[in-house]
């Protein structure tokens, strides 16, 4: 259903959903209703409103598989054709990691007419990657390891990636084996071009600017115990409420 007559895969729970839903990279539609801790936020952030729906980016899930276009720009216009298709309103934008990235960038690229509110529940706004004006951020070594596990043996890498994203590696930890095959096979499903590229888009996409045309009300979730990275704070969203989760590891 893209312009490119690439599909796009999605679900909605209800008629024109309120609420929406993008997930982190190597992950897709089948993962939010599992146990795992970042389905857990989505379902307590919109508690309130049933009506949920989410959709598989280009390159996961079931969505088309492309060589190009895996990037946060094309992320945010392939949402805002998928929106404009469905004619969603007023709808609450809940983004997790890269997803955040998407509604960050979606909101600069096309506007808010379609948004109410905006959750970013461990997103990588503003940036990951450590620069001279960003020494917080994490040294590009790290992101070319994860390119070289990728690539190298990228279905040992899933594996292992689920010890620190789902905090497992933790003392007292409750590891879950369903939760870490579920992963590892929504990271399988992802298309190897899709997994190379979207570890730049996420990492390396500075959405300093980005984030000043955020007006609408926004909540910013962090847990403190997160191992993919240090939290990225948006500063710059004027109507954000924060809220760090002690000992909590939601997976970046």
């Amino acid at each position: 259903m893209l312009r490119e007559e690439l599909r796009q895969h999605y679900r909605c729970l209800a008629y024109k959903p309120k609420v929406w839903l993008l997930r982190g990279s190597e992950v897709d539609t089948g993962g939010c209703i599992g146990p795992s801790k970042e389905s857990a936020y989505f379902r307590g952030a919109t508690a309130n409103d049933p009506s949920k729906g989410l959709g598989d980016r280009r390159g996961h899930g079931r969505s088309g598989q492309s060589w190009h276009g895996n990037n946060m720009n094309q992320y945010a216009d392939d949402l805002a054709e998928l929106m404009n298709h469905l004619d969603l309103k007023e709808a609450t934008m809940v983004g997790h990691s890269t997803g955040g990235g998407e509604v960050v960038r979606y909101i600069a690229r096309h506007g808010q007419k379609r948004v109410a509110k905006a959750v970013l529940i461990a997103a990588v706004p503003p940036l990951m990657l450590q620069t001279e004006k960003n020494l917080g951020g994490l040294p590009l070594a790290v992101f070319d390891e994860i390119r070289a596990g990728v690539v190298n043996d990228r279905s040992q890498f899933f594996k292992d990636l689920t010890l620190p994203f789902y905090g497992y590696n933790r003392p007292a930890a409750k590891v879950s084996d369903g939760v870490r095959d579920s992963f590892w096979l929504q990271g399988m499903k992802v298309s190897i071009v899709g997994a190379y590229d979207c570890i730049k888009a996420f990492s390396e996409t500075d959405q300093t600017e980005d984030l000043k045309y955020i007006e609408v009300p926004t909540l910013v979730i962090h847990g403190d115990d997160d191992q993919s990275g240090t939290p990225c704070i948006p500063w710059t969203i004027a109507n954000r409420n924060d809220r760090i989760l002690e000992k909590q590891c939601i997976g970046a």
